[in-house]
């Protein structure tokens, strides 16, 4: 097994952090914008979603991972954010 220093995963955390916070302040602000007059129900939907997504990826990642190997598995997890990068371009540009 090979080892990679910790610095590594510590800087790659960094870009990966702003990111994040870039994609709920978006999400909130679209959320916000778009339904103006229903914005709490909005955003308590969103929150509702992303708690219950939270809640069950722990459930079945672990099986996904044994069975599909960590390189097959993290591949899977990278094709399908790869897939969702286009979203934010079809909100903006419509």
């Amino acid at each position: 097994m090979s080892h990679v220093h910790w610095i590594g995963t510590a800087i790659a955390g960094a870009p990966f952090g702003a990111a994040m916070v870039a994609v709920y302040i978006s999400a909130n602000s679209y959320i916000i914008d778009t339904y103006q007059r229903y914005t709490a129900s909005a955003v308590a939907a969103k929150t509702f979603l992303r708690s219950l997504v939270g809640a069950t990826v722990p459930l079945w990642v672990n099986q996904m991972y044994a069975g599909m190997t960590p390189q097959w598995a993290s591949t899977l997890l990278a094709f399908l954010a790869i897939l969702a990068m286009p979203i934010p371009f079809v909100f903006f540009y419509g």
